[in-house]
């Protein structure tokens, strides 16, 4: 699929972002409404279902210590009941219960530097861009066939929507803040915490851990947008922000590459 995207209109970091799910929900996205669901959800799934694409059981981490290690103690006095630990090995996982709470829209992102080497000229480049296809590996959840109506298997189906960076966030931006008075935090994710080592995040009101994942999931390429006064309830019922239609939208299935037509300055 060809998209033409104009660099000299567009943010020139940024290209795009891309969702991947079932195509009942994908439609939903097209149409222009983002589901927020939340850390919990992510550790609940990563443990109860092993799927290790949408599930990681520990999300939201702000630290993992070696056993013994003094922040262990000052963490339980500065966070009380809000504080929650489990041990792995010789380490210590320490998370916030209000972290897991927080709403948070997840997407692949896709960024200039990751083909502008094959810009060969100033002006109109067709452009190839590789899509990591651990992203389609386990998505979804294996059913019977028979297990569904025709119709059932079709909302099934795993679909990609792809949005023009610049023109989405904007769109969001716009939303949350007059239609919903809603304050935002967009940002990359790092994937900075190693298996083998100490990891440590302040936990302060920007809940900035939210941003960090293990490195084994750098692939994911993630970026995520935070509702940073809003928190989920016990019910992790879903937010759902309506953003309108997005320019520069495309919706398909299964995909190993983007082909793009660019100008380049």
């Amino acid at each position: 699929m060809d998209i033409k995207y104009d660099l000299t209109r567009y943010d020139k970091s940024s290209f795009g972002i891309l969702k991947v799910g079932e195509n009942q929900w994908m439609k939903k996205l097209y149409d222009g409404q983002l589901s927020f669901s939340c850390a919990q959800a992510y550790i609940n799934q990563g443990i109860q279902t092993n799927n290790q694409e949408q599930g990681d059981p520990d999300e939201g981490i702000f630290a993992q210590l070696f056993v013994g290690n003094p922040l262990i103690a000052q963490m339980r006095e500065l966070l009380g009941d809000d504080l929650e630990e489990y041990r792995r090995g010789d380490f210590i996982m320490l998370r916030r219960k209000s972290a897991c709470r927080k709403p948070i829209f997840c997407a692949y992102t896709i960024h200039i530097s990751d083909f502008d080497e094959q810009f060969r000229h100033v002006g109109l480049n067709r452009v190839s861009i590789p899509i990591n296809q651990k992203i389609y590996k386990n998505f979804l959840s294996e059913y019977p066939v028979n297990a569904f109506s025709i119709t059932e298997r079709e909302n099934r189906k795993l679909q990609s929507v792809f949005f023009q960076a610049k023109p989405f966030f904007s769109a969001v931006k716009n939303a949350l803040k007059y239609r919903y008075c809603e304050p935002m935090k967009s940002d990359k994710v790092k994937y900075a915490i190693k298996d083998n080592e100490e990891f440590f995040i302040e936990p302060n009101d920007d809940y900035n851990e939210l941003f960090f994942k293990r490195e084994r999931y750098s692939y994911q390429h993630e970026v995520r947008i935070l509702l940073t006064r809003k928190m989920f309830g016990r019910k992790l019922a879903r937010v759902n922000i309506e953003i309108g239609p997005v320019k520069g939208r495309f919706m398909f299935e299964d995909l190993s590459r983007i082909q793009a037509l660019m100008t380049l300055l």
